[in-house]
């Protein structure tokens, strides 16, 4: 008699059978779909452009938000912050909220502190200007990334941004064969479709002459010509720092970065148990929050 071979396993006299393979496809699927949808029928002139106007220095025009953007509509749309005070002037660099009072930045695009704390200001679902106060900083020191810590809390209309969980491989993939669309914003906050591509090789120069660390870098590519989405996409240039690279996720902005190169820029997942170090170290009782992607996956499949 001949014996098939079994796919399971006998432990403790109990048989032990595998579940359903993880179709990778779901979740990559339903980020592109996501896109499509929210693009089709979008000017990329007129509906990439996140405020109608930007006066950080106050006065009745602030933040109003552009009713035709296409990124409209996102859970958490306030996460990002369109400007933060440096000196005398406001810088446009993005923090982005990865718990109600941390923010992500890149090392590199360093806000200087002033006495009592740098200003930083984000604009919820409704225009509100909400102000809050840089006061601690934590540096990655094998990687372009900085921690901040606000002076308090943010309210509940101002949302965070989850991460990508350390296992985010088992039910989604990310490589140049594999791709998915992503979102870029740059200083004039534009919200810029690229492609993300998986994982790059980059080293780390820590500028004291000791040996470069390859820390692998998260990578954003335009959109190809043949994309049907071509004309929404744009070179990130010089100036464009410390903005924050995102998926979106079932609703939800999931932070990937903050550039450092006009592609890529460190994978925050990667630094995953780093950052939330960074964060214990500041204070301010958060950790990082990984999106649920089982939930993800159960819900799209």
């Amino acid at each position: 008699m001949i014996f098939k071979t079994l796919s399971r396993k006998i432990k403790n006299n109990k048989i032990y059978r595998p579940g359903p393979a993880i179709d990778k496809n779901v979740i990559n699927n339903h980020i592109n779909n996501s896109f499509i949808s929210r693009l089709t029928g979008k000017n990329p002139t007129t509906d990439r452009k996140i405020y109608a106007s930007r006066n950080p220095y106050g006065g009745p025009s602030g933040f109003p938000r552009s009713s035709s953007c296409w990124l409209n509509g996102v859970s958490n749309i306030s996460c990002f912050s369109p400007a933060q005070l440096s000196g005398a002037n406001w810088m446009v660099g993005a923090g982005t909220l990865i718990s109600p009072r941390h923010i992500l930045l890149a090392k590199h695009f360093f806000i200087a502190l002033i006495s009592g704390g740098t200003p930083i200001l984000f604009v919820d679902d409704d225009s509100n200007i909400v102000t809050r106060k840089i006061i601690k900083y934590e540096f990655d020191p094998f990687a372009d990334i900085a921690i901040g810590l606000l002076d308090s809390d943010m309210p509940s209309n101002i949302k965070f941004a989850k991460v990508l969980p350390l296992n985010y491989s088992t039910y989604m993939s990310l490589s140049e064969t594999t791709p998915v669309y992503g979102l870029a914003l740059d200083a004039e906050e534009k919200a810029i479709p690229k492609r993300v591509d998986g994982l790059e090789g980059r080293n780390y120069d820590k500028g004291d002459g000791s040996p470069l660390i390859p820390i692998p870098n998260i990578l954003f590519n335009n959109l190809s010509s043949n994309d049907q989405f071509f004309s929404f996409t744009e070179t990130l240039v010089a100036g464009d720092s410390g903005n924050p690279g995102f998926l979106i996720i079932d609703n939800e902005l999931v932070v990937l970065t903050a550039f450092w190169f006009s592609t890529s820029g460190p994978f925050i997942s990667i630094r995953y148990n780093d950052v939330n170090t960074f964060m214990n170290k500041l204070g301010g009782g958060y950790n990082l929050t990984p999106i649920d992607l089982e939930y993800v996956y159960n819900k799209y499949k």
